[in-house]
């Protein structure tokens, strides 16, 4: 799957301390990037960073033409935020907002991917 996608892995840290849904011999590829984060809409110890968004919008506007996936524990608000700040940044909102109704973005997360994306 790594060779024809690119996934973005969002993992836990403190609530429910998780590892990786990926074999460890595959944490380096270069189709998967893995941080660990938890869903905290202020800033703290294990909340989401600047320097994970820049990380995010690196490994997602690199050029090349394979599909990028987010895997996240729950899929709604950590990786909605994500999901979302990119689909602005890639023109298709619209579209986003359409075929994931139920997400509910983290504010801390969006904000600073919206940052990140400028």
């Amino acid at each position: 799957m790594l060779r024809e996608n690119r996934i973005l892995s969002i993992n836990d840290v403190a609530n429910h301390p998780e590892p990786p849904p990926f074999s460890d011999c595959l944490w380096d590829s270069p189709n998967l990037l893995i941080l660990f984060f938890d869903d905290l809409e202020t800033p703290g110890k294990t909340a989401f960073t600047m320097s994970m968004a820049s990380r995010i919008a690196d490994f997602a506007t690199k050029d090349t033409e394979l599909p990028l996936h987010i895997h996240c524990t729950a899929g709604i608000s950590r990786s909605g935020a994500v999901g979302l700040a990119l689909a602005e940044h890639f023109g298709c909102r619209e579209k986003f907002s359409l075929e994931n109704p139920d997400i509910q973005p983290n504010s801390l997360v969006l904000r600073i991917m919206r940052q990140a994306l400028k």
